[in-house]
């Protein structure tokens, strides 16, 4: 099958709350076989579905990828740091199911989740990346995303200390002048 014929066959479209399972069981893949997700444990359904329903908003969007009627990823952004102060910034997360990577999924989810921050006015997008997770850095490089600073051995996981990157993508530069 051709690329653009299995680019065809996944629908991308907004999460909804009947998307919780499947957003769970890849996060939970995620949580329990790597770095990119320092929680050790996955959140039960109703944290899922309580998410999604607290990205119904422009500037809050949440996407899936969905292939025969199966959610293969998803990406959205959230809140950045919790004061008032910090509105116009998110952060985003973007996961895809491990039998689908390096499909362009990925790419498509952030570039949508992208577009929307823009479209609804965000400033910022900070990108929280595992020091190692060269594939997630180059990803966000390919987007304009800059390496603003890297913390060192701020979490453990797998009996190390991990190192966090921080990228940041400037939405819009003229106000940054």
């Amino acid at each position: 099958m051709s690329q653009k014929a299995m680019d065809s066959a996944i629908r991308y479209r907004p999460a909804e709350s009947r998307d919780a399972k499947g957003i769970r069981s890849i996060l939970g893949y995620y949580i329990e076989t790597s770095t990119a997700s320092w929680r050790y444990e996955n959140m039960d359904l109703v944290y899922y579905e309580n998410m999604i329903a607290n990205h119904q908003k422009p500037n809050r969007p949440f996407y899936v990828a969905e292939k025969d009627n199966q959610i293969i990823g998803f990406g959205y952004l959230d809140t950045f740091r919790a004061p008032e102060g910090y509105w116009p910034c998110v952060e985003d997360s973007v996961y895809v199911h491990p039998d689908h990577t390096g499909q362009g999924i990925g790419r498509r989810l952030l570039k949508l989740i992208i577009d929307s921050g823009r479209d609804s006015g965000l400033k910022t997008i900070i990108a929280a990346i595992d020091g190692e997770n060269k594939t997630s850095i180059k990803l966000h490089q390919e987007f304009g995303f800059t390496i603003n600073g890297i913390l060192k051995s701020v979490a453990w996981k797998y009996n190390s200390f991990r190192d966090l990157v921080y990228m940041q993508l400037i939405l819009d530069q003229e106000t940054c002048d």
